[in-house]
């Protein structure tokens, strides 16, 4: 489980000196897959993403690319329970 807290939201109207945070909580899952080939058959959900990029650990914790609170499912000093 992670907490994610941003000082605005998609209800936040700058217009009109509305401020409204944002609170996230996420389950976050590991998917091991048993052979590459199989990035070649996985269909992901496209509702809301749709520019899924595969990773290996290393470059997902150095790419400018991933937002931070992504790089923090991948460290064990990160989340709760």
């Amino acid at each position: 489980m992670y907490e994610h807290f941003y000082d605005d939201s998609i209800y936040t109207d700058e217009s009109k000196g509305v401020d409204i945070s944002t609170h996230y909580v996420v389950n976050g899952f590991e998917v091991v897959l048993i052979s590459a080939k199989n990035l070649t058959t996985i269909t992901l959900p496209a509702e809301q993403h749709g520019a899924y990029r595969w990773f290996s650990e290393e470059a997902l914790m150095t790419s400018d690319e991933v937002h931070v609170h992504s790089k923090w499912y991948f460290d064990k000093d990160k989340g709760f329970l």
